[in-house]
């Protein structure tokens, strides 16, 4: 993630970002991205939260993943192989504020600020190790344990609230169900069983995970038996 705090090589790279860049402002449930739109810009999530989705051959969205503070979208388009139109839609979940920047652009920024692509590349990689994860785990774990690792990589994120005894995440059930392959009614009967079990404490719409499993770097041990 670019971080001033890291040295002068990001604060340059973040000052070159933030003049060439567009600010833009949204409110919650606002398409950022549309699936099928012709990409001609990068984005740079300042503020905010926003789901990744797809269309399902039933016209429905399936939740591909959560973006915070920092991450970029909607790179496909300037990579080689792009299909030449958007692959997903983007969606703000809170209200959020966006640096649009335009490819030609941001490969200009690149050629003075090579940590530019650096943070894009480490971000695509990121992506594919938790898509890979996941997708092993909708065949080799249970139920809860899917649940469990989801919430443990989301309570890792830097957009995670800090509480008193861990990390609190806001996310639907439809969410949830989404990432880890079941209902809403059967993610909210999970949670609801782990938070009986004392693995989790749900606060409304806030789900608290313990500081101590907010890491994703192997899954969770067995517990449950559930499918």
């Amino acid at each position: 993630m670019l971080d001033a705090e890291k040295g002068s090589d990001h604060i340059q790279a973040l000052q070159a970002l933030f003049g060439a860049a567009l600010r833009r402002a949204y409110g919650p449930r606002q398409v950022l991205i549309r699936e099928g739109d012709r990409p001609t810009s990068l984005y740079l999530l300042s503020q905010g939260t926003a789901t990744v989705s797809l269309t399902d051959w039933h016209g429905h969205h399936a939740v591909l993943s959560l973006l915070g503070p920092g991450e970029f979208f909607g790179e496909m388009g300037m990579l080689p192989g792009g299909e030449g139109h958007r692959s997903a839609q983007v969606t703000s979940r809170s209200e959020v504020v966006l640096l649009e920047i335009p490819y030609p652009r941001f490969i200009a920024l690149c050629r003075d600020h090579p940590l530019l692509w650096l943070e894009l590349a480490g971000q695509l990689a990121q992506r594919l190790r938790t898509t890979n994860r996941r997708l092993v785990g909708q065949r080799v774990l249970k139920l809860h344990e899917r649940l469990w690792y989801v919430l443990s990589e989301l309570a890792a994120r830097p957009d995670a609230e800090p509480v008193e005894d861990g990390h609190a995440v806001r996310i639907t059930r439809d969410e949830l169900g989404m990432l880890i392959g079941c209902t809403r009614e059967t993610a909210g009967l999970a949670l609801a069983e782990m938070a009986e079990e004392g693995r989790i404490r749900l606060l409304g719409r806030r789900i608290v995970v313990p500081a101590q499993s907010c890491s994703t770097e192997s899954p969770p041990p067995p517990r449950m038996s559930e499918a």
